[in-house]
């Protein structure tokens, strides 16, 4: 199953906002450019030297920020996988549920409450693999190790934290 382009941006967008505010936070008033220019066309983006500028005293500075919509462009298209594969299987054993319940109703019981859909939540094993999904899209997408492993924590963190109240 795959979201509609609106959704998949609009969700990654989020994320990354999320993401870039802890990986690099200087960036985010260029964010919604960056994104654009992103789902624009993400080879260019993504292209060696592009993002790159020189902050002075002759040090480079490399972008983060098309890297971390890039991962979270893979984060999200793989949640939404697991999320389909989830509520296949809870399709399933709610008509499973919904049969025992209609069974039971007939013969003058009540439906087990412990059959009820739950939210989904991901496993220490899911956690691990968009981990790895989002440092693998980053390292594709031409960052060193290092780099690809801060922009892949910040997405899985960005998605870990508790919603602000």
């Amino acid at each position: 199953m795959t979201t509609t382009p609106d959704v998949e941006q609009a969700a990654a967008r989020e994320l990354a906002r999320e993401a870039l505010a802890t990986a690099s936070p200087d960036e985010l008033p260029i964010l919604d450019e960056t994104a654009d220019l992103y789902f624009d066309d993400p080879a260019a983006a993504l292209a060696p030297g592009r993002g790159e500028g020189t902050v002075g005293f002759g040090l480079e500075l490399a972008l983060l920020g098309p890297f971390i919509v890039h991962a979270a462009v893979a984060a999200v298209r793989w949640l939404a996988s697991v999320v389909a594969d989830s509520a296949q299987e809870e399709g399933a054993e709610a008509v499973r549920a919904g049969v025992k319940a209609l069974i039971g109703r007939l013969a003058g019981r009540h439906p087990d409450p412990s059959t009820a859909p739950h939210a989904l939540a991901l496993s220490d094993a899911d956690v691990a693999r968009l981990r790895a999904v989002t440092r693998s899209s980053a390292t594709s997408a031409g960052l060193d190790e290092a780099r690809a492993g801060l922009v892949a924590d910040a997405v899985v963190g960005a998605l870990l934290r508790p919603a602000a109240t």
